[in-house]
């Protein structure tokens, strides 16, 4: 609906995997591009989309980043 209807050009991202890989499906499926602002599941990278780019760290990371501090 965001972007058939209301016209949105850029999707930003959820918190929770369910929803992000909801969201990119349908953004990937009309070529707009999505921005995930937090969810870390490996899966959204794994799809291989073209129109995707992810601001946290991957999931793996987190620990390897929480044990750097």
């Amino acid at each position: 609906r965001l972007i058939q209807q209301d016209r949105c050009t850029v999707l930003f991202g959820s918190v929770s995997a369910p929803v992000g890989l909801a969201a990119l499906q349908a953004a990937e499926a009309l070529e707009t591009p999505y921005i995930e602002l937090a969810s870390s599941a490996e899966a959204l990278l794994e799809r291989g989309a073209r129109h995707f780019l992810r601001t946290a760290p991957r999931a793996a990371e987190f620990g390897r980043l929480g044990h750097a501090v």
